[in-house]
């Protein structure tokens, strides 16, 4: 996977339509938020999100066999 690019949870909150649009533009699909006094967060869109759910869902070993 490429590695999301990263930005400052504040710049999300400042300048919430700058930061979405580099979302928009990320070839990774995700944004690393840096958090000043906790842990940091991933961003990623609900499609993509899904997407990823359906491809780990894919490679499960299916126990019930």
């Amino acid at each position: 996977m490429e590695r999301a690019l990263e930005v400052r949870f504040s710049d999300l909150v400042n300048q919430p339509k700058d930061t979405l649009a580099k979302l928009d533009a990320s070839r990774s699909r995700h944004l690393w938020l840096r958090c000043r006094d906790d842990e940091d967060l991933v961003l990623t869109t609900a499609a993509r999100a899904e997407q990823e759910n359906e491809v780990v869902s894919a490679t499960e070993p299916l126990d019930n066999v």
